[in-house]
């Protein structure tokens, strides 16, 4: 399972610095020899007991993808940011 955030920001993609680009970020460093599995593992165990750095998160900016957003919605952006998660942390 995983955890949906949706966030608003105001401002033009290039004053916010976003793109249409999708973010993948993986659990795995030289902190856990590279393995993202086990950085998932850990993450699991202990969401917010894990180094920021070994967070799986995937963001990505829905508004940054249609062509006709900005002009229909002008200096509003949206976020989304979804996370693995155990229905018991969410619920």
């Amino acid at each position: 399972m995983c955890a949906l955030s949706l966030f608003d920001y105001q401002g033009t993609a290039a004053e916010l610095g976003i793109s249409s680009a999708n973010t993948w970020i993986q659990p795995s460093s030289p902190l856990n020899g590279y393995d993202a599995f086990g950085g998932i593992d850990a993450y699991m165990a202990s969401p917010l007991g894990v180094e920021r750095s070994h967070l799986a998160l995937g963001i990505t900016f829905p508004s940054c993808k249609d062509r006709t957003h900005e002009a229909r919605h002008p200096g509003i952006h949206c976020c989304q940011i979804l996370a693995p998660a155990e229905w018991a942390q969410v619920n």
